[in-house]
């Protein structure tokens, strides 16, 4: 419920948060699939998803801690 009421809200601000929200929402799904594939024990994957991740955002303190700061 409350994933829709946000949902709907978001899809009235304007378009440039609009794109920084959906922005923000697929570094977050990498980033989730990143924990996936370290879960896996895919190195490799793990490597190339949390680059693509970092590589957005940077500066993320919760990025940033689960990389040791990278």
């Amino acid at each position: 419920m409350i994933s829709d009421v946000c949902g709907i809200l978001v899809w009235q601000l304007d378009p440039s948060l609009q794109n920084a929200v959906a922005a923000n929402r697929r570094n977050f799904l990498d980033f989730y699939s990143a924990g996936l594939a370290a879960y896996n024990g895919d190195r490799a994957l793990w490597t190339k998803i949390i680059t693509r991740v970092l590589a957005r955002d940077a500066h993320d303190p919760d990025y940033l801690w689960i990389t040791g700061g990278r």
